[in-house]
């Protein structure tokens, strides 16, 4: 009678202290979660902030009317040109740098799972 009643308080004790481990193992899981978005945003943010820097401080040409030869209006021109390519080029890279993340997150969720 004895044993049967320690058996008891023994499983009570056993069941409280693992349902104590999962609730600390579920909050620090939703930590690491939360803190994992918090970073993939950052990163985001970072791309968008170096192609719109970059492409805020390209030079496309001047405009101006002190452009009279044709030589000034063909640099003029070239340097569109380069500007134009080197956004394209800018914009090219950012997205596929957010897309091998974003392939990358999807990968190791499937190996994990």
């Amino acid at each position: 009678n004895y044993l049967a009643a320690d058996s008891a308080a023994s499983v009570r004790f056993f069941g409280g202290f693992v349902s104590f481990m999962l609730i600390f193992q579920l909050n620090q899981s939703y930590y690491r979660f939360n803190h994992s978005i918090e970073l993939t945003a950052d990163f985001f943010i970072s791309l968008n902030m170096i192609m719109s820097t970059a492409c805020a401080y390209l030079r496309r040409g001047e405009s101006s009317p002190s452009l009279q030869t044709a030589e000034d209006v063909g640099r003029q021109l070239q340097s569109a040109r380069k500007a134009i390519e080197f956004e394209v080029h800018l914009i090219r890279l950012v997205l596929a740098i957010g897309a091998a993340l974003k392939f990358h997150f999807r990968l190791a969720e499937n190996v994990l799972a």
